[in-house]
């Protein structure tokens, strides 16, 4: 039975493994998904204040009719 090239059997020169390095890191390279395109900066959205949530709709604090 014939072994395989590289095998323990045979010893191959530097440019045999350049080559099949060469190929193995094509095959890497052109395996990977594309990453997608970065998205614009968006600012964090704030989160309501305690005050904000208390607000009627006519502007005035819920609790103490105090203007917000």
């Amino acid at each position: 039975m014939k072994q395989p090239e590289g095998s323990r059997g045979r010893r191959l020169d530097f440019d045999d493994r350049v080559t099949r390095l060469e190929a193995w890191m094509e095959e890497m390279v052109t395996s990977w998904p594309v990453p997608p395109p970065p998205q614009p900066f968006q600012p964090p959205i704030d989160p309501p204040t305690p005050d904000d949530e208390d607000e009627d709709e006519d502007g005035t604090d819920a609790a103490d009719g105090m203007p917000i």
